[in-house]
């Protein structure tokens, strides 16, 4: 929901290139107000009017982290054919093309924050001369939707490139972050031209691009288990498994089409396509409106290859770690599974991090940075906070050297153990 309109947000041209950031998934502030509300306890109101959701620190408390999930519970929209917000819930992100809504994700006491979401990167831009609304701008979006839920945002976004185009004269970096380069895909293939593109962006940057999935989401709906340790009441498990970017995170069946997704009992295997069905069978995914969800991100993305942005891109991750590729239930469906373990970033896949960097041949350069690292501290949700990392985004957005491998290139190792090799 933009606040304000957007010419307003821009102050005077700096000399720095401009970049929009799209935070990762569960990284936006989400405002609320709910209406009329039936909620699992007596002590979470019914009625809410513009009031801070996601991440407020009263809903960091256990038994209340059950309000948070019945406000957040998505469901069907019959009349436009899509997932979104239940009915008495309107739920709209904060700050748009500012810092408010993707900084923290809780107001803060006396300065001090709990939950930190892109602070550290911002904090590292600005001190070297880069300002809010100036010259980085912050992309917050309705995680919960992301990406096949959000046609208003991806509207939103569109205006406010081309608003900082006029205004500063330059093309735009896009830079993502886990989830955000989901929904950032989803906007160049999905929603603009080639034209529009090769007029207004500059290239794209991929910072553990998520749009592959991962055997995590295939967890939380088989076990129940929440994403957030500590808070497995049977609300948050309804509101996790109600939520569409859950369903669109499951591994994409193009991507892993090679590998085997399931084991079952008898040893017999199952494809990533044949898993919806399994998850019917055992009654991981009963409600009918869940269903619904499921079935639309598997028509809408779970299905497609993914598909070339049309833009120089540049993709840093880390591809060694031990991740979770597949499950294996060898001890019956009714036991929790197993994991098959295979090299990724701890949480996505090598073969989903590397399918840009091999599939993307429209021309453009496309370089992967994979730092190829056993160091836990370069795993998918800590990545952002290494300085070397930082320090590789900041010279991909201020020198344009890496352009000069034309064609499909990945850089692999680390500071002086750096080596080159086309794809």
């Amino acid at each position: 929901m933009l606040l304000f309109p957007l010419f307003s947000i821009f102050s005077l041209c700096s000399s720095n290139p401009p970049m929009v950031i799209f935070p990762p998934m569960f990284g936006s502030v989400l405002y609320g107000t709910i209406t009329n509300l039936q909620t699992s306890h007596w002590f979470c109101p019914k009625n809410l009017k513009d009031s801070w959701i996601w991440e407020t620190d009263q809903y960091l408390i256990s038994p209340i982290t059950d309000c948070l999930a019945d406000y957040l519970k998505c469901g069907w929209n019959y009349t436009t054919n899509r997932p979104d917000s239940r009915n008495e819930s309107y739920i709209y992100t904060i700050d748009f093309g500012g810092d408010g809504g993707i900084r923290y994700l809780d107001r803060g006491i006396f300065g001090y924050h709990l939950v930190h979401d892109m602070d550290g990167f911002l904090e590292y831009f600005e001190a070297r001369g880069y300002k809010v609304r100036e010259d980085v701008f912050g992309a917050p979006y309705d995680w919960r939707l992301s990406p096949i839920g959000i046609e208003q945002y991806y509207i939103d976004v569109k205006k406010l490139i081309e608003e900082c185009y006029e205004q500063t004269g330059k093309k735009q970096t896009l830079f993502g972050y886990s989830g955000g380069c989901f929904s950032m895909h989803y906007f160049l293939t999905r929603k603009v031209t080639q034209e529009w593109k090769d007029k207004y962006i500059d290239h794209i940057i991929l910072v553990g691009p998520s749009y592959g999935g991962a055997v995590s989401a295939w967890l939380c709906l088989w076990s129940g288990m929440s994403w957030f340790p500590g808070t497995e009441s049977e609300p948050m498990v309804k509101f996790l498994r109600s939520i569409p970017t859950l369903y669109s995170h499951v591994p994409n069946y193009v991507i892993h089409k090679d590998m085997p997704a399931i084991i079952g009992p008898n040893g017999e295997t199952y494809t990533h396509a044949q898993a919806r069905q399994i998850f019917y069978d055992q009654g991981k995914v009963d409600d009918i409106e869940n269903r619904m969800i499921y079935e639309f991100a598997e028509k809408d993305v779970l299905s497609q290859d993914l598909a070339d942005p049309g833009v120089d891109a540049y993709l840093i991750f880390n591809s060694i770690l031990p991740t979770n590729v597949g499950l294996n239930f060898s001890e019956g469906f009714d036991k929790m599974p197993t994991t098959i373990i295979g090299e990724g970033d701890i949480v996505l896949s090598k073969e989903s991090l590397y399918y840009g960097c091999k599939n993307w041949k429209s021309g453009h350069s496309v370089v992967c940075r994979d730092y190829r690292e056993q160091n836990e501290t370069l795993n998918h949700g800590t990545i952002l906070k290494v300085d070397e990392v930082l320090q590789d985004i900041y010279e991909n957005m201020v020198n344009d050297s890496w352009r000069q491998l034309k064609g499909n290139f990945v850089i692999e190792g680390i500071n002086d153990k750096k080596k080159k090799k086309p794809i």
